[in-house]
């Protein structure tokens, strides 16, 4: 069964895939699933939720555009690293505190890869 925040995602991704043509909008949607602890769409859930309604050559396009603004490709649905997900968990817990700004970032004693990790560089 599709959650709700699953299904808006995914339409998400297919209206930035057809209404924004532009460059900025493939390092947008890299910046939306990089900051989000969910796993990455698959082709396959593509398939399964579109493929009755989209021809499977513009699936793969919207598979390949996803896949090179997220940086990965993934066949099934699977859960995101550890890393990625503590990620999620400190920025979470630092925009609840009204802490979440890349100065404040800058003042964590962390080292300097995981602070550009943090402000998803």
């Amino acid at each position: 069964m599709l959650s709700k925040e699953r299904f808006y995602l995914l339409i998400q991704l297919v209206k930035i895939y057809f209404y924004c043509p532009w460059p900025s909008a493939s390092k947008s949607v890299g910046l939306i699933w990089n900051s989000i602890p969910d796993c990455l769409i698959s082709f396959n859930e593509l398939c399964l939720y579109y493929g009755t309604i989209m021809d499977s050559e513009v699936l793969k396009n919207i598979f390949e555009f996803f896949s090179t603004a997220v940086g990965s490709e993934s066949s099934y649905c699977q859960p995101r690293s550890l890393k990625h997900l503590s990620k999620c968990t400190v920025r979470t817990v630092m925009e609840m505190n009204g802490q979440l700004c890349p100065q404040n970032i800058e003042k964590l004693f962390v080292p300097v890869e995981v602070r550009a990790y943090l402000k998803l560089e």
